[in-house]
């Protein structure tokens, strides 16, 4: 194997960096499922605003001190890897305005693989294409919760009552789904 063909997965050349924040810029290119991130020291990972395509590599999990994972504003396909899971110091997820999900029911189960992500503060998955109810389990994800943002997708059923339970919430946003809301719906310690 020559050396342009075994760099050709990788992302970037190994680097010491902790943050990486491209945004911005003219960059395109695709996501591989094999593709290696060489961040061994990074905390927060930024490519918002661009035209990567492809899935989001499971790998990604391997840059295991990731607090921050930016991906918005692509046109990433697929499902949500459940081995983001291990990222147990991520913070921020967003990855709204791409093409993610298979508009079937069971698209957001991604949230089930992340019990060990009690430090999540923001989860947008806001305008893809996720289909399925919105599941209680999503409330027992993090007491550090402050936003959560699923609008523009598929999503139905109802509002499950405890998301009231989220101590932290101070935005839920769920607007162009196909939600019920039963009332009186408690919003128990929502700031208003």
């Amino acid at each position: 194997m020559d050396a342009a063909s075994q760099s050709e997965h990788k992302f970037p050349p190994r680097s010491s960096a902790i943050e990486f924040f491209v945004s911005g810029n003219i960059l395109s290119g695709n996501f591989t499922p094999n593709m290696r991130f060489n961040f061994p020291q990074l905390r927060k990972f930024g490519i918002a605003g661009y035209q990567f395509t492809g899935i989001i590599p499971d790998t990604l999990s391997n840059i295991s001190g990731l607090e921050l994972l930016d991906l918005s504003n692509n046109y990433l396909t697929g499902q949500v890897p459940d081995s983001l899971g291990v990222l147990k110091d991520l913070y921020w997820l967003n990855l709204e305005f791409n093409k993610l999900g298979r508009g079937m029911s069971g698209d957001l189960n991604f949230p089930y693989s992340l019990p060990n992500v009690s430090s999540l503060r923001l989860i947008n998955p806001h305008a893809n294409n996720f289909r399925g109810v919105l599941l209680i389990s999503i409330v027992n994800r993090s007491t550090q919760l402050q936003k959560l943002i699923i609008g523009g997708n598929k999503i139905s059923g109802s509002i499950p009552k405890e998301i009231g339970n989220l101590i932290s919430l101070t935005v839920f946003s769920a607007m162009r789904n196909n939600l019920t809301v039963s009332f009186p719906f408690q919003l128990a310690s929502f700031r208003i």
